[in-house]
């Protein structure tokens, strides 16, 4: 009940998100995580951080802000408000580049519910299973951690910050979501996961691990090995897999 489409912006981003939000449409738009208090020991007045975020409420004149990020709702205000939108940048120079944004719009029928809803995502997931590469990514990236640690091994930790929100970030909120959509499925009547999930939460686990053994690499020169890191992950990654495929892979030709 919920389709997705780019918006054309070309007036001020507050313009367009205060008209959307007329509509009872939630715009979805990239912004710099700096200036985003839910960050608050990570990325916030610390590190320039692209991510997105869902504006739900917006007040221009008081700059204040409610929005979804992740999996919480937050506001900000202040200072953070222009500098989030870039007001004060795109008043010195009109041709700064305007941020990818999209808006939420609710269909006129009724979002699906119940087993109707479990049916449409068990679809979803055949399609994505569909598209699950045939070789086990983390034995390559297991060959490729080998050169990427020589080459942080005389980086700055701002560089390794870079490589880990690539890298074992990305990594291990995927999976964590992934282990969450698993505990909803049976939450909904989908039984016996429990193995996939734990599988999913053996994958973010170790990938939180990597990033802080890395760091203290990167920082003091401790090294480590982490190939039995990287082989949980990807045994588990097997696993994981291979029960998905077999109990929802057939459903793929209806994606």
């Amino acid at each position: 009940g919920v389709d997705v489409f780019e918006l054309n912006v070309w007036r001020p981003l507050t313009a367009h998100f205060e008209e959307q939000l007329v509509l009872g449409r939630a715009a979805l738009v990239e912004v710099d995580a700096f200036h985003l208090p839910d960050t608050t020991g990570t990325s916030y007045h610390v590190e320039h951080v692209k991510t997105t975020i869902g504006i739900h409420a917006l007040d221009a004149s008081a700059r204040r802000l409610g929005y979804f990020h992740n999996a919480g709702y937050y506001e900000l205000a202040g200072a953070d408000f222009p500098g989030l939108f870039r007001l004060d940048d795109r008043l010195a120079d009109p041709g700064c580049l305007a941020p990818y944004v999209e808006v939420v719009k609710l269909r006129a029928r009724a979002p699906l519910k119940g087993r109707a809803l479990v049916g449409a995502s068990i679809e979803i997931l055949g399609a994505h299973l569909a598209r699950c590469p045939h070789e086990n990514p983390f034995r390559r990236y297991a060959v490729r951690f080998e050169a990427d640690l020589e080459r942080l091994a005389d980086a700055s930790l701002a560089q390794f910050h870079g490589y880990a929100f690539a890298t074992f970030r990305q990594c291990g909120a995927a999976f964590e979501f992934g282990a969450a959509y698993l505990r909803w499925l049976e939450t909904n009547g989908e039984h016996g996961l429990g193995r996939t999930t734990d599988a999913c939460d053996a994958i973010a686990t170790p990938a939180m691990t990597l990033q802080l053994k890395t760091a203290r690499f990167v920082n003091a020169q401790r090294s480590f090995d982490p190939a039995p890191m990287l082989d949980t992950m990807a045994n588990a990654w097997d696993n994981a897999m291979a029960v998905l495929t077999e109990r929802y892979g057939a459903l793929a030709h209806h994606g």
